[in-house]
């Protein structure tokens, strides 16, 4: 059974960065082209409906804003009637554009089509359009000892929402370069900057505990997943996102999440087998959602003394 990604998860990497992009294929090949037994409308099938159907047609809306623009009385009645007439033009609905067809259908050959949609609304239904690569740099080097307790504590509470050092008045620059190095740094630390936003490097607190910080590595294999997932359900409002990811996970990005799961289940029996502490005890907190002591962890581990 795939596992459902925590929503809080989800949203701590939720800004993705973009320093190197390799290529890490998302969405694997599959034999077949029905939908799922006892399925009516797939993923496939909503996302040629979203294709299908066409922007809405503001010209009416557009011609009445413009004649509020006019600079005499009989200039409006004269814009507004020609807009009325406008208007009561009949629509003729437009046909869907031909890649729509060839796009689901090359769709249906795909794990997106594993992901059933009865009875969901749209925001509800991931998007195919997910990224091929993702954006990648190693980690820093760990235990760093630039950071003391009490500059983690400060870090946590007012630093990591706006990494700028006028946040974190008693945070010594060392500290606070270990912690945000630079967005064009070569590797990567406990958050990543991305312009006034930072996001929590978990993937590469794993990459480095497991010692695999390349891109074949599973630190790079979970950036995949969770690029794949914000990106399937970047439509999708708060209150659908959680049920988007859970649907992604099972469709549009399996493949990714398939080759994550295998990826550290061979890191933590490599751990094990060593009598080390495994990736997931180093870098994740004993409760799901725990975003606080998930972050205090990975900041600990990168910067701590």
């Amino acid at each position: 059974m795939a596992r459902r990604t925590t929503l809080a998860v989800v949203l701590l990497t939720i800004f993705a960065a973009g320093c190197t992009t390799e290529e890490i294929i998302v969405v694997r090949q599959r034999p077949g082209a029905a939908n799922p037994q006892s399925c009516v409308r797939s993923v496939c099938d909503v996302e040629y409906t979203r294709c299908a159907t066409p922007p809405p047609d503001t010209t009416c809306s557009d011609c009445n804003a413009l004649c509020h623009d006019s600079i005499s009385a009989d200039g409006l009645m004269f814009c507004l009637q020609t807009c009325s007439d406008i208007c009561a033009r009949p629509k003729t609905p437009l046909p869907a554009p031909p890649q729509c067809a060839w796009e689901r259908d090359a769709c249906r050959e795909t794990d997106a089509n594993l992901g059933c949609a009865d009875g969901l609304a749209d925001g509800q239904v991931p998007s195919t359009n997910v990224p091929s690569g993702i954006a990648w740099q190693p980690p820093s080097a760990p235990h760093q000892g630039a950071c003391t307790a009490e500059e983690i504590d400060k870090i946590m509470k007012d630093c990591a929402p706006a990494p700028e050092p006028r946040y974190c008045g008693n945070v010594s620059m060392a500290c606070f370069e270990c912690a945000f190095p630079s967005e064009s740094a070569q590797t990567w630390g406990p958050f990543v900057r991305e312009g006034k936003k930072a996001r929590l490097n978990t993937e590469g607190c794993w990459a480095s505990v497991a010692g695999d910080g390349t891109i074949d590595g599973c630190g790079a294999k979970q950036r995949a997943t969770t690029e794949c997932l914000v990106a399937a359900c970047k439509h999708a409002k708060a209150a659908d996102f959680s049920d988007c990811t859970y649907l992604a996970q099972t469709s549009v990005c399996k493949a990714a999440l398939d080759a994550e799961d295998a990826c550290k289940a061979s890191d933590v029996a490599a751990a094990r087998a060593k009598g080390a502490p495994t990736p997931d005890e180093v870098c994740r907190p004993d409760a799901p959602g725990r975003t606080e002591a998930h972050g205090r962890l990975v900041l600990t581990y990168f910067c701590g003394r």
